[in-house]
């Protein structure tokens, strides 16, 4: 039996909707959640000054979807962005958190990995030279990932034309030292599906068992880090494990984890303009609109030791983001909070 496009789309639905039922419950249940047992920082180290000794701050891009069919001005922006929009706020780190590519076919219902946009991407970042200008940690989606039988195939092109993927073809972290001798830990989450199916059946994430033992070999080894910013192209309610632990677990068994940053909804089709959430064990989870629409970015800050975001539309000048007093519906109790009481300054 030949199923419609219509079909496929439906099923791939029930699909997605399933998996985010069945984690509903883990969602909004509260009879596990003890905020107070995360706090990890020491109040008195740092008083919060004027100084920007204590302060750092890293850029975030997703869904880029670079595509040799459609609206090249996603790639001629995204030229801008490297080229212009990071030279001017200087970032410690970029992130890319997935979909880099758009590998559709024209008529957008079949897929394949077209080297063509690998090359638009890579060729992007050397041509402006990005990677003598900050450090650029990009990761696969599930678009980086269609049709690929093996993290082995020959189309596997993030191997070879991102920042990242010769070394780390799936999760990695990233250890920055900071000028105050600080370290922040980048932590990349690979979720991508091994093998990865055409569309439009690789929407969910899964963390198999290697790749789990992994994850949590590097969650538990942050122990030396200041900081630690979780990434990974999908929400965690559209990752599965093999196991009984949820992805929040294991990014929770990081005491220095903080916020994770993802991908991969699109604003739910523009439906819903702010995803962000604070999770059980206090983690920050903020997915970040698309570049390929909405043409956004994020800048993000730690500024002795509180963190603080702002989502913005590029080119849209100036980019203002308040470190002190930060939003606070954003508090974690990952945060030294108590700094605020002895803060004389606005930053």
């Amino acid at each position: 039996m030949i199923l419609s496009n219509t079909s496929l789309l439906l099923l791939s639905f029930l699909i997605l909707v399933s998996v985010m039922v069945q984690n509903l419950s883990h969602v909004i249940s509260c009879k596990d959640c003890n905020l107070s047992k995360s706090v990890t920082f020491n109040e008195n180290i740092v008083n919060i000054t004027d100084s920007f000794t204590n302060l750092f701050w890293f850029l975030q891009i997703s869904d880029i979807h670079i595509s040799i069919f459609h609206d090249p001005g996603r790639i001629q922006e995204f030229q801008r962005f490297c080229n212009e929009t990071v030279v001017i706020i200087k970032p410690s780190v970029v992130i890319a958190s997935g979909d880099l590519t758009d590998a559709k076919d024209r008529n957008e219902l079949g897929s394949q990995q077209y080297e063509e946009e690998w090359k638009h991407y890579w060729n992007a970042l050397q041509s402006t030279h990005i990677t003598n200008r900050t450090i650029w940690l990009d990761t696969r989606g599930n678009h980086d990932n269609f049709n690929l039988q093996s993290l082995d195939s020959p189309v596997n092109y993030f191997r070879h034309y991102s920042v990242q993927g010769a070394r780390h073809p799936r999760s990695y972290v990233h250890h920055l030292k900071l000028p105050n001798g600080e370290i922040a830990a980048f932590v990349a989450l690979d979720a991508c599906l091994d093998p990865g199916p055409r569309r439009p059946f690789n929407f969910i994430g899964v963390l198999d068992s290697p790749e789990l033992e992994h994850v949590e070999r590097i969650a538990r080894g942050n122990v030396n880090a200041t900081y630690s910013v979780w990434f990974g192209h999908y929400p965690t309610s559209t990752i599965m494990t093999q196991g009984s632990q949820h992805v929040r677990d294991i990014i929770g068994q990081d005491k220095k984890a903080m916020v994770y940053l993802c991908g991969h909804l699109h604003q739910l089709g523009g439906a819903i303009t702010r995803m962000y959430t604070r999770q059980q064990n206090g983690l920050l989870e903020l997915e970040l609109a698309d570049w390929k629409l909405s043409r956004m970015f994020r800048l993000a800050a730690y500024d002795h030791g509180l963190f603080s975001f702002v989502d913005i539309t590029h080119g849209h000048w100036p980019i203002i983001l308040v470190t002190n007093p930060k939003h606070a519906q954003f508090l974690s109790p990952k945060e030294p909070v108590k700094r605020f009481s002895s803060s004389r300054h606005l930053i």
